[in-house]
């Protein structure tokens, strides 16, 4: 099995890694050792992000070159199909919430970390509010055929 692992939520390194990023970077640690499956890491940055320093893959990493804030909208649209950008997959695995966009037939699987941007707005700058309605949580939770909530909020 194919199954390709979004690492765009590693390019936001800070002084200390997020649990999110612990999270990616154990994820993609294991998925190497496992013999069924065949994993394809990407991202797309037009600059060469700083990636954690605890990353370690054996597997080359895919990326395109589009500019992020013009990447994001043309996801929005549908367009470009993920698998015309990084080569075909069977599975999608997406880390945490991020714009998407793939082929009907691939598999989609989700982790959803939390929901705080829903439950409390008010948390969140203007900026971040519309970043997580433009997500829009609701469609990709429809299109996901298996979602790990790893944790109750």
């Amino acid at each position: 099995m194919r199954l390709a692992i979004d690492l765009r939520s590693l390019m936001e390194v800070g002084e200390k890694i997020s649990g999110v990023q612990n999270y990616v970077l154990n994820l993609a640690e294991q998925l190497e050792r496992h013999s069924a499956i065949e994993p394809l890491f990407f991202y797309n940055n037009f600059k060469t992000p700083a990636f954690p320093k605890e990353l370690h893959l054996q597997h080359p990493i895919i990326k395109s070159r589009i500019p992020n804030k013009i990447f994001n909208l043309l996801i929005q649209t549908g367009w470009p199909k993920f698998e015309n950008l990084y080569g075909d997959f069977d599975v999608l695995w997406m880390p945490d919430l991020r714009p998407f966009a793939i082929k009907p037939k691939t598999k989609l699987v989700l982790a959803v970390h939390d929901l705080s941007s829903v439950i409390h707005p008010e948390f969140y700058s203007l900026r971040r509010r519309i970043w997580h309605r433009l997500l829009n949580y609701k469609k990709s939770f429809k299109r996901a055929d298996l979602i790990f909530a790893v944790s109750e909020y």
